[in-house]
């Protein structure tokens, strides 16, 4: 385990259970050298957190860019969202930036990881 993937793996179970700070996603993904696209993606990280489509696209198209995505609401699992991620399992969360982001944080440990 590299030392950023237990980090990763710590926000990812607060986002899971909905208690994480957007600040803890925004510092998560944030770097000391100010680097402006690095700075964006935290900002994509934060604002996926706290709802934003728009924003959990273009975090997947800056640190996943081929990975093919799938959103859906989950008729079985009432206000469920699902999505996943090319191979990756299914994730759930009250909406689905929420459940993109808990998908590419996922996919980001899994690479981590190999």
């Amino acid at each position: 385990m590299t030392d950023r993937n237990q980090p990763m793996q710590e926000l990812l179970a607060k986002v899971e259970a909905g208690t994480a700070r957007p600040r803890e996603v925004f510092t998560a993904f944030d770097t000391p050298c100010q680097d402006i696209a690095l700075q964006r993606r935290a900002e994509d990280a934060r604002n996926a957190y706290s709802g934003s489509l728009d924003a959990a696209k273009a975090l997947h198209e800056s640190v996943l860019p081929n990975a093919p995505v799938n959103i859906w609401i989950d008729s079985e699992v009432y206000r469920q969202w699902g999505c996943s991620l090319a191979s990756e399992d299914t994730v759930y969360a009250e909406n689905p930036a929420r459940a993109w982001l808990i998908a590419i944080l996922r996919a980001l440990i899994a690479q981590e990881q190999t």
